[in-house]
């Protein structure tokens, strides 16, 4: 409440003015209907009034604080005036009611003031903005380009003026059709309206166009949608780069095929030329990882007979995605099959070449079953708690949060039980924590017995425990507490006196986590060695 004070009496402040200075006028003078006020007629000092108030409500909406607060004080110079038409009208109210009318005026004059320097320092922000990025886009060598809804240029960098033979600004207003030959202008015009149409952009699709010059040029284009401040499309913004040199660099690597034979033969790594569905070169090392020979591959077979079928469809996308040119480079890593039906997993790298004038792919191939293997232990040993075997925390709110989407999609219920052991300080600094540990290993063996294989428990503190139950509604979930709770009770008590308290909460909760936590704290508060359940 202390807090929103000071925000009603910045926003009401004028009503509470005008309120007190009538209440305190009324209260201090004796009042008299003036006679020109019992007239049809509305008396001139009220319709100034009602004015200002009208004019304060409009100007209160430009947010400038002097100017309302100048405004309010002119307006409480008319209440005033208003008011002393039924007291009389005193030398000293007269002054009064200028002195107010002045303050008033010098509050909106100051209002004023800052407005427009406010405004002529927004100008030249703005101004320095648009010079800057003018500076900006002027002096990077790809070429950029703004066009509007019917695809005509708004505006352009030098760089793309250079190519059209032209300067930015006899662009302006212009389509590619003033620029590009007639089929290449038309490609493009599909471009842009396909990414003012879905509101997609177009990453890096590979052009060859004709520029001024009269050459093919190759071109890496990349046109995103232009919106309005409303969000709205307003046309695209497009960013080109001349890629002939490298096209030509791919040209010259066809010429170095033999070179290339010759560094491949002994690489360890396999290594595949791949055009027209089948494979035109693979060196040995890539013939050996399938368990073929050479011979067995080239011309004969392709990525789909290497492939296990469920992965095909990965395969099948980076091969087009590469051969069409809308990627260039790909890495990706599928499952492979063996000639004797092994199935083993491998890494790809790979990328668009020109081969005897054609696209092709060329790239290397790694069989990483073992390195898989390794990453699944590192993975396993990451979400396990090194001391009782069960999951770790950070895994628990990994799967806790996959459990609360499945429950809101699906209304899949499921269970907690949040677990802490009871006297487990006291066994640690009578016994040592070395058999603390032990007990602790032990308990979460009772744990895992416990559990179905879709449960799951978690060490989630020192001596703290949660299992998650899919599928469990709270009353079964406390059947298998107590079953815990039991079977604790019978190995831990009457050596250690060490029992757990548990609490038991479902997804129908608002807040599961919290109030499994929260039962268990209920159930160690009344007695410990117990189940409690959240209600």
């Amino acid at each position: 409440m202390k807090d929103k004070l000071p925000d009603i009496l910045r926003k009401y402040w004028l009503p509470i003015v005008l309120w007190a200075i009538a209440l305190i006028w009324f209260t201090s003078f004796s009042v008299q209907i003036p006679e020109r006020w019992i007239t049809p007629q509305l008396p001139k000092e009220e319709a100034y009034f009602l004015a200002s108030v009208v004019g304060y409500l409009i100007i209160r909406r430009l947010k400038i604080r002097r100017i309302e607060v100048g405004w309010g004080i002119i307006t409480t110079g008319f209440l005033i005036d208003l008011l002393s038409e039924f007291t009389g009208e005193p030398e000293i109210i007269t002054n009064l009611i200028g002195i107010i009318m002045v303050a008033g005026l010098i509050f909106m004059a100051r209002g004023f003031y800052q407005f427009v320097l406010f405004q002529k320092k927004q100008q030249d922000i703005i101004r320095a903005e648009r010079d800057l990025l003018q500076t900006l886009i002027d002096n990077i060598p790809d070429y950029i380009y703004f066009k509007d809804m019917k695809n005509r240029f708004v505006r352009v960098n030098k760089a793309r003026a250079r190519i059209a033979g032209t300067t930015p600004e006899k662009m302006i207003g212009k389509t590619n059709f003033d620029f590009f030959p007639h089929e290449e202008a038309k490609r493009t015009f599909a471009d842009d309206d396909y990414v003012k149409k879905t509101g997609k952009p177009i990453v890096d699709k590979i052009e060859e166009l004709t520029l001024i010059d009269g050459k093919k040029h190759w071109v890496s284009v990349t046109k995103i949608p232009w919106y309005d401040h409303e969000g709205k499309i307003r046309g695209t913004i497009g960013v080109s780069r001349d890629i002939t040199e490298r096209r030509m660099m791919e040209e010259k690597l066809r010429e170095a095929e033999k070179t290339f034979r010759i560094l491949t033969e002994n690489c360890p790594v396999g290594i595949y030329l791949f055009q027209d569905n089948v494979f035109k070169y693979v060196n040995p090392a890539f013939a050996r990882i399938f368990g073929y020979n050479i011979h067995e591959l080239v011309g004969k077979k392709g990525p789909r007979d290497l492939t296990y079928p469920d992965d095909w469809s990965i395969v099948e996308k980076n091969i087009k995605d590469r051969l069409t040119g809308k990627a260039d480079f790909v890495h990706y890593t599928f499952r492979g099959m063996r000639r004797e039906g092994e199935i083993f997993d491998a890494e790809v790298f790979g990328s668009r070449v020109i081969h005897q004038g054609r696209p092709a792919i060329m790239g290397t191939l790694l069989d990483i079953t073992e390195r898989k293997k390794y990453e699944k232990m590192l993975q396993e040993l990451a979400r396990k708690d090194h001391l009782t075997g069960l999951f770790n925390d950070r895994y628990f709110y990994e799967k806790m949060k996959e459990q609360l989407n499945r429950f809101k999609r699906y209304k899949e219920i499921f269970s907690l039980l949040y677990i802490d052991i009871d006297g487990f300080k006291s066994c640690n600094d009578k016994y040592g924590h070395l058999e603390g540990d032990r007990i602790l290993k032990h308990i979460g063996k009772v744990l895992k017995d416990s559990l179905r294989k879709m449960d799951s428990a978690y060490r989630v503190g020192g001596e703290e425990f949660v299992i998650m139950l899919p599928h469990t509604s709270k009353e079964e979930a406390k059947n298998v507490a107590e079953r815990i709770r039991e079977v604790v009770h019978q190995l831990f008590y009457h050596k250690y006196q060490i029992t757990v308290s548990i609490g038991v909460a479902d997804s129908t909760s608002d807040n599961i986590l919290q109030e499994a936590d929260q039962a268990m704290y209920r159930a160690k508060k009344n007695g410990k060695n117990r189940v409690w359940v959240a209600h």
